[in-house]
C-alpha cells in the first residue's frame, strides 16, 4: 500500500488480511473500537468485506466474521491475503488444482478456435 491510499482501502487491507490469516477468528464481532477505526471507515470497509464473503452484517447482532467456507476464494484480494498468510502452501495447492483443471481445456478450446490471423507469428 502506498501513502496515498485512503483510510478505507487501508482498513480493508488490514481487516481482510486479519480475517484470512486467522488473526481475527470466525465468529468474532467487528467493532470500530476493537479495530481502532472510525464507524464511517468501518461501514465502508464492511461493504467490501461482505461482498467477499468474509463478514456478515446482521441487525442486532453486529458484523460477524464468517468461516472460510463462505469466502470468495477466487477473488484476487482473498488469494493475495491467503498467499501472504500461514496457510500459503494450502492456498498454492488449491490454485494448482484449479490450474490443472482449467488450463488443458482452455488450451484445447484456443487451438480449435484459432485462426491463422490470430496465431502468433
Amino acid at each position: 500500500m502506498s501513502p496515498t491510499d485512503s483510510l478505507h482501502e487501508l482498513a480493508i487491507e488490514s481487516v481482510g488480511r486479519g480475517i484470512v490469516t486467522g488473526a481475527i477468528a470466525p465468529g468474532s464481532v467487528l467493532t470500530p473500537e476493537g479495530l481502532g477505526i472510525s464507524r464511517t471507515v468501518l461501514r465502508e470497509c464492511i461493504r467490501v468485506l461482505e461482498a467477499l464473503g468474509l463478514v456478515q452484517a446482521r441487525r442486532r447482532r453486529g458484523t460477524v466474521v464468517q468461516p472460510d467456507t463462505e469466502w470468495r476464494v477466487l477473488d484476487p484480494r482473498v488469494i493475495a491475503w491467503r498467499l501472504a498468510g500461514p496457510d500459503r502452501l494450502a492456498a498454492l495447492g488449491t490454485l494448482s488444482e484449479l490450474r490443472l483443471a482449467i488450463e488443458p481445456v482452455a488450451a484445447r478450446l484456443a487451438s480449435t478456435r484459432a485462426t491463422p490471423s490470430s496465431a502468433a507469428p
